[in-house]
């Protein structure tokens, strides 16, 4: 970033800004980065990320209460004969229902981040195991970045199927919630 005023709040941190984020050169006899200014970010982004990460918690929180509250209201109603449920409960149901759908949107949009980036990872060590390969046909060293790439790419895969099996039963938890 040139200066400083990139790295102050102007907004929440995302990966693409932190990809794209430049930090100025130290002056002439000293080599590297201002130290300063990275510290600065860095705090910013560890802030940014401890932040999200207690809204998260509260939020998986706030998933349990409702829960628990939808869990007890229909074992007291499953009893009693069936009547037109009080709006309380339908403005409840409502609220869940609504939060369930922010929470499976966040989470469909952390998986196709955490994809992207997965995928761009692979692109970038495939670009090198190629460049490499171009330079040193025959050599052990090229074998073994080889089979780390398939290794990696592979484990890229699972981590893609554990995410969208865990997007697939948080979206039939919801439907059976909001059923």
């Amino acid at each position: 970033m040139s200066g400083d005023a990139g790295i102050e709040r102007a907004g929440r941190l995302s990966p693409e800004r932190i990809r794209h984020t430049e930090f100025s050169r130290t002056t002439l006899g000293r080599r590297g980065y201002n130290v300063e200014e990275v510290d600065r970010f860095l705090g910013r982004l560890a802030e940014d990320l401890a932040a999200r990460d207690a809204r998260e918690a509260r939020l998986r929180t706030e998933i349990e209460t409702v829960k628990n509250a939808l869990k007890d209201w229909q074992s007291s109603n499953s009893r009693a004969p069936r009547a037109r449920p009080a709006p309380e409960a339908i403005n409840l149901l409502s609220q869940a229902q609504q939060q369930a759908d922010s929470y499976i949107a966040q989470a469909q949009d952390y998986c196709r981040q955490l994809v992207g980036q997965a995928r761009g990872q692979a692109d970038a060590v495939l670009t090198q195991a190629q460049v490499a390969a171009a330079q040193v046909v025959e050599s052990s060293e090229l074998t073994e970045k080889l089979d780390r790439t398939r290794a990696f790419l592979e484990a890229i895969g699972a981590v893609e199927a554990q995410l969208k099996a865990a997007r697939e039963r948080l979206a039939d938890e919801v439907e059976r919630l909001g059923g």
